[in-house]
């Protein structure tokens, strides 16, 4: 799962992901977490749920308080058409998640790319009382000196946790593939 706050690029960061992975033949779903109630104003041009739809994506989820929302790439299904596109659909190699801080899922914390390294560190600080459980954290995308320095709330040694630039989606595409193929 990638964890951070709103406007941190965790939604770039995915599509990116998808898009490589993708490249290199995985079938990639994703699941985003949200807030608010499902029917609104979801998967419009240009909210998150469309872009990882565009960026190819062969199944984006959408949790929320009151249910979950599957999009398919085809529109205009049949009820009988739908039924047998999500069974088809459903074997997936790779689920990325954006968000789901509390739960108990592996997660890589994202920070913006342009900030101080004072308010990286007061945000680093914030998503770690969050997510509660710092075992859950596998790695670090953002600010390295914020994210390197002690943390009070954090018995994780950050530092020892691999940490990637904004720009260096590739790298984590192949972390991401090794940690998940010692897994699976």
């Amino acid at each position: 799962s990638f964890v951070g706050f709103s406007g941190s690029g965790k939604t770039t960061l995915i599509e990116q992901l998808v898009q490589r992975l993708t490249a290199k033949g995985y079938k990639v779903g994703v699941i985003k977490h949200h807030h608010g109630q499902r029917d609104t104003g979801i998967d419009v041009e240009g909210k998150d749920t469309w872009r990882y739809r565009q960026s190819g994506a062969a199944i984006t989820a959408l949790v929320a308080p009151d249910g979950m929302t599957l999009f398919l790439p085809q529109e205009n299904l049949t009820a009988e058409e739908a039924v047998e596109r999500l069974t088809r659909q459903l074997p997936v190699d790779l689920i990325l998640v954006e968000g789901f801080k509390r739960s108990s899922l592996p997660k890589f914390i994202v920070l913006p790319p342009q900030m101080s390294a004072e308010d990286a560190r007061q945000m680093l600080s914030q998503l770690l009382l969050q997510i509660g459980d710092p075992s859950t954290i596998v790695g670090l995308i953002g600010q390295p000196d914020a994210t390197l320095a002690p943390s009070p709330v954090s018995p994780v040694q950050l530092a020892d946790l691999p940490h990637f630039a904004h720009d260096e989606v590739e790298r984590l595409c192949e972390f991401v593939e090794r940690w998940a193929s010692s897994r699976f």
